[in-house]
């Protein structure tokens, strides 16, 4: 009987586990077998490319990222066109809420303005010259994910920004 009793109580004890919803646990988010840990900065000292910070440009001259490293401090901006009937074709600016990452990786939250903000998680790329005369050159590649509020819509893009220098 007592063993009979045992097998039912982990029994049900299995049957209790697995309708448990499955969890998701955090890992550091740059972390790399080289670097458990990550080295993860977050508005302070950093080793984000000093060279790297200047404007990045979408296809068009008015819409990009300006990413400005002052003091070891990682900070910037997002320009986009309005998507509201008051904005629209209006060159709008988003401040950085929220800047992180670690090396050549950057993570940003902009303010919201009229109802939208912008998340981005990517990496800053260096691209060396065709030959020694030419420079560095560098590209602002992830996804870019605008959120607005007043639609309660949420959309991502893959992007791939040119760097357009210190302007």
């Amino acid at each position: 009987m007592a063993i009979l009793l045992a097998m039912a109580v982990a029994f049900f004890a299995q049957r209790a586990q697995a309708a448990l919803p499955p969890v998701l646990h955090q890992r550091p988010i740059f972390a790399s077998e080289d670097d458990p840990i990550g080295a993860a900065w977050k508005r302070g000292a950093t080793d984000f490319p000093a060279d790297a910070a200047g404007f990045y440009r979408f296809r068009d001259e008015a819409q990009g990222v300006r990413i400005v490293a002052h003091d070891g401090e990682i900070s910037g901006y997002l320009l986009k066109f309005g998507k509201g009937n008051s904005d629209k074709d209006t060159v709008l600016g988003y401040e950085f809420s929220d800047v992180s990452g670690a090396r050549s990786h950057l993570c940003f939250t902009t303010r919201q303005v009229h109802g939208v903000w912008y998340g981005f998680a990517g990496q800053v790329v260096q691209r060396r010259g065709l030959n020694h005369y030419d420079s560095a050159n560098y590209i602002l590649q992830g996804t870019l994910t605008m959120h607005d509020e007043a639609q309660q819509t949420t959309q991502s893009a893959a992007v791939r920004l040119r760097y357009a220098g210190q302007r």
